[in-house]
């Protein structure tokens, strides 16, 4: 039997007692076949073509939709079960071969591993051979409160020594967490079941195209999918506006954490945070002060972020350019003594080591003597947002200067492979051999070219450009995302560490920021298009580990965030609002609609874990700890279970910054008036967008409700005329020249549209 449209074809055929099935693109080249089932009979109803069968548990039913276009099949597995169940899976193998590119959400390094639900951030594994690509993804929207008992996962096997044609597969798995970071599955761990309905559902993905980069129109299809009616219909995770989250956050951090200092260079001070010292303010790749500054700033804190600043222009520098990058306060004998740090990680935390076995038993952060090195990441993420400081918050001299310092010496420390080592020793300022040649490049690169943009000199574009050529010859080609956070955080990977059955490498999503950062500066310094292009490809490579649904068997609500990589379990990950970013400057490039929807939907996401009493839909743990504070994941070890926090800046610091330069740059609300596209940046929703050559008509609901009339700012970029008559819900604004609608237009919102 057969059905197809006009990309897709699906055929069963008789292998014994046994109907299988297979997917094949239009043209006839079969992708993907399925392997031995329980299905005995066939038949058509109309689109609809229905296997059915017997389990050793129950009998079983496989529907299969072939829609009328596109190039996707729908599946859904319905069984009545009563017995013990440990699994019951729908296996496919991949016909074309040894794969040329892989991805699954999760690493299972061992053979009893398993790509469990928990590590199912977006709920999708992609294969590519040449042109041939599939993607299997779990339908979201059959997932209920049964899978906390009866877990789902995810199969891959693509190790060529073992299956020549790949197997994936999906379905339920009863599992278990392992190793602080993986799933294992055994047959002991089956459940008893009488009587039940068990049902699941998926989707098979098939396409011709460019080799080694099918995954971007995999990354389309899933937001398409799962994404575009979301975050038009809802804004959750965020349950108030952002100011609220704001007031919250900053007046915890003020009233509790903030340390005033005066010195030479200005006033200064900080949100202390006590991480690894007992009143510690880091200038980190992840946790950083002076990024969390932009946030204090656009939130109403002018006087707050400026001491930020000066604190972070304070560090000792050392004559060649590396500095230090982290501030620690302590009172000895009646008087304050501050001092500063090369560095340190945030793994040495006393209190994550009483957490966390691993730390004390394997991890290699205990052997390395982290107070005499510089770690150039920290220090070029550092500068890089002085850099953006300068370009974007308010010029100051002071930054440039600051980091011009550092450039010159990243200049020099560059090795000839154009890579630039993550540690130098500060007595002689040496290259460490750790890390000396990673994806740590990128934060030192971008920093560069944005250096270049600022001052010109062309040694510092020249340095870039090198290092740009050693991420594309050495990182993109073989997806090793892999930097200090992989070999140091609590999983303690070694660096190189490979998973041959999903064929991935250990991986954060840190290291793709950094590199789309490095494409966008370096875009930006030359125009020229290829490096814009690879910013695109590493963008859509970053979608696939977006948060793309809430998990019933999560007390938190997730769509929107990110995880940490693939190897590490938490959801809603203090990076999210970095992320965001990302994407945000992506959008602003390139003005494809959807990575300012990703952008947005990572910051609805970014602050779900505050506690604070508006969280209480969208979070069991909104009073789990001081209000205005937040957790920095959830889940963190396989369970539905309050994670950790170390930080102000990771996430609450993060988030207002990335929210602040989100609304700096497109309000309120957002119109593209070429592309017919709007959207809803902070508390609102827009409902309906007409757009004519000399006006444009807006509705837009307030959300959460209110009765308060809300100020929004509206922002509207390439208006068709001249001038403009504005419309929101069916009262006029204004008539507005270009000028003005791209800087932004404030209007008076009430209530519901009319």
């Amino acid at each position: 039997m057969e059905l197809e449209n006009d990309q897709v074809r699906v055929t069963t055929r008789r292998a014994g007692d046994s109907v299988l099935h297979e997917v094949a693109t239009r043209d006839g080249n079969v992708v993907a076949e399925s392997l031995d089932g329980p299905w005995t009979t066939e038949r058509i109803e109309g689109r609809n073509l229905i296997l059915e069968g017997e389990t050793p548990v129950g009998p079983a039913r496989l529907t299969i939709v072939v829609p009328a276009t596109g190039s996707w099949v729908h599946f859904r597995v319905d069984a009545e079960i009563s017995g013990r169940l440990d699994e019951l899976l729908a296996l496919y193998q991949f016909v074309p071969g040894t794969a040329d590119f892989t991805f699954a959400p999760h690493i299972r390094p061992a053979d009893d591993h398993v790509v469990a639900q928990w590590g199912m951030k977006t709920p999708a594994a992609i294969i590519q051979k040449d042109r041939a690509t599939m993607a299997l993804v779990l339908d979201t929207e059959l997932v209920t409160e049964q899978s906390r008992r009866l877990h789902l996962a995810l199969e891959m096997e693509a190790d060529p020594l073992v299956r020549p044609q790949p197997l994936l597969g999906i379905g339920i798995k009863v599992t278990e967490p392992v190793e602080l970071n993986y799933f294992r599955h055994r047959e002991d761990l089956a459940v008893d079941i009488r009587g039940e309905r068990v049902s699941f559902g998926y989707y098979i993905w098939v396409g011709d195209e460019e080799p080694a980069v099918g995954y971007r129109s995999v990354a389309r299809f899933l937001w398409q999918l799962f994404g575009q009616k979301r975050i038009t219909r809802t804004l959750a995770p965020q349950a108030a506006r952002f100011d609220r989250y704001a007031d919250e956050g900053l007046t915890y951090a003020f009233d509790n954490l903030w340390l005033d200092l005066d010195q030479p260079g200005g006033p200064a001070g900080g949100v202390l945070n006590g991480i690894c010292y007992a009143n510690d303010i880091w200038f980190q790749s992840l946790f950083n002060h002076l990024r969390s500054a932009i946030g204090m700033r656009g939130f109403g804190h002018p006087d707050a972020a400026s001491r930020v600043k000066n604190l972070a222009l304070s560090a000792p520098q050392h004559p060649a350019g590396p500095f230090k990058t982290i501030f620690h306060s302590s009172i000895r004998q009646a008087r304050r003594e501050k001092d500063w740090v090369t560095s340190s990680h945030w793994m040495l935390s006393p209190g994550v080591e009483n957490k966390m076995r691993s730390v004390r038993r394997q991890n290699l952060v205990k052997l390395i003597d982290w107070e005499s090195l510089y770690h150039t990441v920290d220090c070029s993420w550092t500068t890089y947002w002085m850099l953006r400081w300068h370009q974007e918050v308010e010029a100051d001299e002071r930054l440039t200067a600051f980091a011009s310092n550092y450039g010159d010496f990243l200049v020099d420390a560059q090795t000839r492979s154009g890579a630039i080592p993550s540690f130098i020793r500060a007595d002689d300022l040496t290259p460490e051999v750790l890390l000396s040649h990673n994806v740590g490049t990128s934060a030192s690169a971008a920093m560069l070219a944005r250096l270049y943009m600022v001052t010109g000199q062309k040694a510092h574009l020249v340095a870039a450009r090198r290092a740009a050529r050693f991420i594309e010859e050495n990182v993109l080609p073989t997806r090793r995302w892999q930097d200090y956070e992989v070999v140091f955080d609590s999983g303690a990977k070694p660096l190189g560490f490979f998973d041959h059955h999903t064929q991935q490498y250990a991986q954060t999503t840190q290291g793709m920021v950094w590199t789309i950062a490095m494409f966008h500066s370096l875009y930006e310094a030359t125009g020229e298009q290829r490096f814009l292009d690879r910013a695109g490809e590493v963008v859509d490579y970053l979608s696939l580990f977006q948060q793309l649904w809430d998990p019933p068997f999560l007390s938190v609500q997730t769509f929107g965030g990110f995880p940490v990589g693939n190897s590490h379990p938490s959801w809603n990950d203090a990076r999210t609002p970095l992320l965001a970013t990302a994407f945000a400057d992506h959008f602003a490039l390139t003005h494809e609609p959807e990575y300012l929807q990703r952008a947005i939907a990572a910051l609805r996401a970014s602050l779900v874990l505050m506690f604070v009493p508006e969280n209480a839909a969208v979070s069991a743990i909104f009073e789990a700890g001081p209000r205005g504070h937040a957790d920095e994941g959830y889940a963190g070890r396989g369970r539905d279970e309050q994670f950790t926090g170390l930080s102000f800046d990771f996430p609450v610091g993060a988030a207002l910054s990335s929210i602040a330069l989100v609304k700096q740059r497109h309000g309120d609300a957002y119109v593209d008036a070429t592309r017919n596209f709007a959207i809803g940046i902070d508390g609102c929703l827009v409902h309906d967008l007409k757009v004519q050559n000399d006006r444009v008509d807006l509705s837009v609901e307030l959300t959460p409700s209110t009765e308060q009339e809300i100020d929004l700012r509206v922002v509207i970029d390439n208006p068709r005329d001249a001038q403009t008559l504005l419309t929101v819900n069916g009262n006029e604004v204004g008539v507005f020249s270009r000028a003005q609608l791209s800087t932004g237009v404030h209007v008076p919102v009430k209530g519901c549209p009319q």
